[in-house]
């Protein structure tokens, strides 16, 4: 529940939830695609929530697991008085360890954040910066390092009520072993509740991380081609031509519709100072008997400080 501090600016603290967080692990792990190696994480380890300030816990047998803490910073309400809020879900990791963005790759656990038990709520939205690519030598995954704030845009139902917002937080983190981690935070959001400017100010530096439609953006990212480029293993493939600020560092990620598990493009070697970067997509992964034909695929094209999302269609 959320209390008041003297200068009116919410107190949250959490706890609970846990047949939730067990539920959530279960769908999680009945929904995991059948070609991709990920720990069958509800067997081995006991979920248990996590204070606000403190650490979202993880036991499991064998070896001490660090764990990472995890926070719910609310920035307060939007100053165009319809109800909505900027918060964000801060994750700080152990040193050495990662964890994942909302398509894992090859494996891992991807965030989920439910609020299935909150009161007067029209919408949650969550937004992802750009990730990275991490290659440990046996799978190929999408991660963050160190740490991560996801900006989160509550709406009320009733603009003039409060929100009672219940939030239940489920993700991986990983280094030699892969372990889930939990929380459950509660706040009640008023449209009379004070900004908190340092959590609006790292919400804020967090969503100039998150990847722009291309529409939006100036231009200087962007996806040029997306074409056909024959078959791997009886699987189609497509061609992707990302141009960038010439030097920059460029990577390319591909989401499909909901089931599927697409695998990560893969770089085509070329003259590393150019503006033009050439990868190769793998249309696979996907449920049994879905037909890719019409598709729309998500396109994630990060290059140093930039990052654009682009939609192209299976035709």
């Amino acid at each position: 529940m959320m209390n008041e501090t003297a200068d009116g600016r919410a107190k949250v603290t959490a706890g609970g939830g846990r047949g939730v967080l067990r539920s959530m692990v279960r769908r999680f792990a009945a929904a995991l695609p059948p070609r991709r190696v990920v720990v069958r994480i509800a067997a081995v380890l006991t979920l248990v929530s996590s204070s606000f300030s403190g650490p979202a816990t993880a036991v499991a047998a064998g070896p001490v697991i660090p764990e990472p803490q995890t926070r719910l910073l609310v920035g307060g309400p939007a100053s165009d008085g319809e109800g909505t809020y900027s918060l964000g879900l801060d994750i700080v990791l152990p040193d050495g360890w990662h964890t994942y963005w909302r398509h894992p790759g090859d494996t891992g656990l991807p965030p989920t954040i439910e609020a299935v038990e909150s009161g007067n709520l029209e919408s949650l939205a969550v937004a992802f910066p750009a990730p990275q690519r991490y290659d440990d030598g046996f799978s190929t995954s999408i991660v963050y390092h160190g740490r991560v704030v996801l900006p989160l845009d509550v709406a009320a139902d009733d603009p003039g009520t409060p929100v009672h917002l219940v939030l239940d937080v489920l993700y991986g983190y990983c280094k030699d072993v892969c372990v889930p981690a939990s929380a459950r935070f509660e706040v009640d959001l008023r449209p009379d509740m004070a900004a908190d400017p340092a959590a609006a100010g790292e919400i804020a530096a967090a969503r100039a991380l998150v990847p722009v439609p291309e529409a939006a953006s100036d231009g200087a990212l962007r996806v040029t081609a997306f074409e056909p480029a024959g078959e791997e293993d009886g699987r189609p493939v497509r061609r992707v031509v990302v141009e960038a600020p010439a030097g920059a560092a460029v990577d390319l990620f591909a989401e499909g519709p909901q089931g599927w598990s697409l695998p990560l493009p893969r770089p085509v070697a070329g003259d590393p100072t150019s503006s033009r970067h050439v990868f190769l997509l793998t249309i696979d992964g996907l449920p049994r008997h879905a037909d890719p034909a019409g598709a729309t695929i998500r396109l994630t094209a990060v290059a140093g400080g930039r990052a654009i999302e682009a939609e192209r269609r299976l035709d």
